[in-house]
């Protein structure tokens, strides 16, 4: 893709295959796999290659990424300041929620987790919450396959998960009580964009020693005020 620039918006499969130094009929098949989702485009009167639309979906993505993160970042500081537990920001990636940002307690006991880490959806609060927000379509295809708890608190019945995905849904706020850690409670809200798409979730997690369900209660006001005001700064005016 980088043998396209402003200057050779269009190649041909030949003079790819010699750029790279590579045989003709494995350049076109790459071409032709790049083309099948969206990544290269070509045109039908001059049979010649260019990049496609799909890379513009791609850096959008990116870009919103980094937006969102440098504008949670205050918030997610206050909410640390505020409760004392870690705080995770994390979005979609495929089938499993991927964080983005973390602020870790100070406490000696808490919530370990890094940039770059991947948790499932089935049995943590931001995953939960994401799945809570899927196409009933989308949700139905992931409830079918096998729910494999980690932790004696995990729900595998799908039916009692789906009753708690509406719940979620109509509240706003997801909560893990050790469904995914044993000692590890977290609550989880959304962030959305200016059209009111879930694109993100904020967390706030603890050992259960310290973090009951009644702190969690107090952790999830503050959440919300947090996240109402990351969406807001994305353009979301719903309330």
């Amino acid at each position: 893709m980088r043998q396209f620039s402003h200057e050779t918006p269009e190649r041909g499969v030949t003079e790819i295959s010699r750029a790279l130094d590579m045989d003709a009929a494995g350049v076109h098949r790459y071409l032709r796999a790049l083309e099948a989702d969206g990544f290269i485009e070509r045109n039908p009167e001059t049979r010649r290659y260019s990049l496609g639309l799909a890379l513009v979906e791609l850096a959008n993505v990116r870009l919103a990424q980094t937006r969102l993160v440098d504008v949670a970042k205050p918030h997610l500081a206050w909410l640390l300041r505020e409760t004392g537990e870690t705080v995770q920001l994390s979005i979609l990636d495929r089938d499993s929620v991927f964080y983005v940002d973390i602020l870790e307690s100070p406490q000696p006991i808490r919530v370990a987790s890094k940039i770059g880490d991947r948790s499932p959806l089935h049995f943590t609060a931001a995953g939960k919450l994401f799945l809570a927000f899927f196409a009933d379509a989308r949700q139905e295809e992931i409830l079918s396959r096998p729910l494999e708890g980690p932790t004696p608190n995990s729900v595998m019945d799908p039916d009692r998960l789906r009753a708690e995905l509406t719940e979620i849904r109509q509240r706003g706020i997801s909560i893990d009580d050790e469904g995914f850690i044993s000692y590890l409670r977290a609550v989880a809200a959304p962030v959305r964009d200016g059209s009111g798409n879930m694109i993100a979730a904020v967390a706030i997690g603890g050992p259960t020693p310290r973090v009951s369900m009644q702190v969690l209660d107090t952790f999830a006001t503050c959440l919300e005020q947090a996240t109402k005001r990351i969406s807001g700064e994305l353009g979301y005016i719903g309330q």
